[in-house]
């Protein structure tokens, strides 16, 4: 399985926090990775699978406009966050690659599944 990059970055390493998967994050784990916009905020987002934009997700329960969204299909799910989904898009059938939203942070987080088990880094 291969997933795309959805924003044609390369994983955060910065100031603001280390983006590889399972860098400590005080008493966690990073569960995904954390992708650069070369574009910036306000840069599109990709689609990183071919399947289905299930739903929009928000990382932070108290800050409804900071969101994101889940894509499956038959072999995988992924959860993105820190951008604006197109929201005709939800429940549809999404092509890897297809405009999906945009970046609303200087950065993408991107994980396999709501636990992250998987380094996302390996898939794409």
């Amino acid at each position: 399985m291969i997933i795309l990059n959805p924003t044609g970055g390369t994983i955060r390493n910065d100031s603001h926090g280390q983006g590889f998967f399972r860098a400590p994050r005080g008493d966690r784990l990073h569960k995904g990775v954390d992708l650069t916009l070369p574009g910036g905020a306000g840069q599109l987002i990709l689609a990183p699978i071919s399947g289905r934009f299930d739903r929009i997700v928000y990382p932070y329960k108290d800050d409804p406009k900071t969101m994101g969204g889940q894509f499956s299909n038959s072999n995988i799910t992924v959860w993105m966050f820190y951008f604006k989904p197109e929201e005709y898009l939800i429940r549809e059938k999404v092509v890897m690659g297809q405009v999906v939203g945009v970046a609303q942070t200087d950065h993408i987080h991107l994980q396999i599944g709501e636990h992250g088990e998987i380094n996302p880094a390996i898939l794409m």
